[in-house]
């Protein structure tokens, strides 16, 4: 493929610089530091615009911070204007990078995601009796910047542009001549498109019967353990010896036995939690109930908290465990919390009755006795309720009109988010 010039007239366009301020401020427009860089829009892009259109911006100016969720990370956030740089860079950048993947790969993409990853694994082990996977030891930390750049002279003719990523790259990299920081949008697709000669030895050389790459996670399918056996060996000669990458040990095994995949355990015909995934969601509710319970959380915020907590699971076979888990936070099968208002199929039942839309609160620990909408939080969002153990359903109502063939619909509560399915009560008349 051809390499690709003309980016950097392109980059320094205002109308691009427009572009990744907004991109950059999204979600962002109310913190302090964001407001003063906006109130200062005019002279800041052109001060950006000219470090750009010289090749060599300043930029190295960051927060780090470390989380455990669940192995331990160094986390790099990058000041806003230095986020407007990255985003205007990658703007074009971006496209490019990403002509040069092939479409088994699914980390930062448009159109793909963990989501699309996970279901087209399920479909290629419902196919394929052997799985193999694999995943490169500290990825981000261990790719090397020379052989990095010397796959960016292949893809950009401009040496400005190059010095531009090249620069993004060591700023945060001080001291170290491989590892790109964890937390920039350019180290995304840097360490995606790193790996792309690695999709072509699979396609080429390889072929399995299915692949799907997310990251640095890969996942390969065989008709035989011979074959998949092949495949690793090769795999991981070629990730030593041309990318200076280490994989860790590669698991191989049967698709009926399952396979651990981004959070997820995925076997031919059911997705569920992956044990680490379980326990890591059990002890951030059990966490965001306390601080609800004591005082520190606001019910409103404890709702929103709880419900992208149980957005991670909705895509996983675990209704029934998740019910329990959230259940039995509360005292008692009569208590409701406001983490279980917001996380479908938490609220415990009580005393049956006309459906209600009654709010949890320490001090009352009422329960909502109907599957409806609670009201919606100071943030704008709405979330449903459903029981853990529905009520007896009252009797259908009579459709009267003299059609014999009009269904007469009984509302009941809403199945779980995510599900997609309404459950209703149908009576024909004789």
């Amino acid at each position: 493929m051809r390499t690709v010039g003309g980016l950097l007239d392109r980059m320094i366009e205002r109308e691009n610089l427009l572009a990744a301020v907004w991109q950059a401020a999204r979600g962002r427009r109310e913190q302090p530091a964001v407001q003063t860089w906006l109130a200062r829009l005019d002279d800041e892009l052109d001060r950006l615009r000219d470090e750009i259109g010289s090749g060599r911006p300043r930029c190295g100016e960051c927060i780090t911070f470390t989380i455990h969720d669940p192995k331990e990370r160094l986390i790099t956030a990058p000041v806003f204007r230095e986020r407007v740089l990255h985003h205007a860079v990658m703007n074009l950048c971006g496209p490019v990078l990403d002509r040069r993947l092939i479409a088994h790969t699914y980390a930062c993409r448009r159109g793909k995601g963990t989501v699309a990853a996970l279901r087209t694994a399920q479909r290629f082990a419902a196919r394929n009796p052997w799985f193999l996977k694999l995943d490169v030891r500290k990825y981000f930390d261990s790719i090397p910047h020379e052989q990095l750049f010397a796959a960016l002279e292949k893809v950009f003719r401009e040496p400005a542009v190059r010095r531009i990523l090249a620069t993004l790259v060591t700023a945060y990299r001080r001291g170290t001549d491989h590892g790109l920081a964890i937390g920039t949008l350019v180290s995304q697709h840097l360490a995606n498109f790193y790996l792309a000669p690695l999709d072509t030895l699979v396609l080429q050389s390889v072929r399995p019967a299915g692949y799907v790459r997310y990251m640095d996670d890969l996942a390969l399918w065989t008709a035989d353990g011979e074959s998949a056996r092949e495949g690793r060996d090769r795999l991981v000669e070629f990730a030593r010896r041309q990318l200076g990458l280490e994989f860790k040990t590669a698991f191989l095994n049967r698709t009926p036995h399952g396979m651990d995949f981004l959070g997820h355990r995925v076997f031919p015909y059911r997705l569920a939690l992956s044990r680490a995934s379980r326990r890591r969601y059990v002890r951030k509710v059990r966490r965001l109930h306390v601080d609800w319970a004591t005082g520190r959380l606001a019910e409103d915020v404890a709702q929103v908290r709880g419900a992208a907590l149980t957005a991670f699971t909705g895509h996983a076979d675990c209704l029934a465990w998740r019910r329990r888990i959230l259940q039995d936070l509360g005292d008692g099968p009569q208590t409701g919390t406001a983490c279980c208002a917001a996380a479908a199929g938490s609220t415990t039942a009580g005393t049956p009755g006309p459906a209600t839309a009654t709010a949890t609160t320490p001090a009352t620990a009422t329960t909502t006795t109907g599957s409806v909408p609670v009201p919606a939080p100071a943030v704008g969002r709405s979330v449903l309720v459903e029981q853990a153990r529905l009520p007896v359903p009252s009797p259908c109502a009579m459709d009267k009109t003299p059609n014999p063939c009009r269904w007469s619909v009984a509302p009941t509560p809403w199945s779980v988010a995510g599900q997609g399915e309404r459950q209703g009560h149908f009576s024909s008349k004789p």
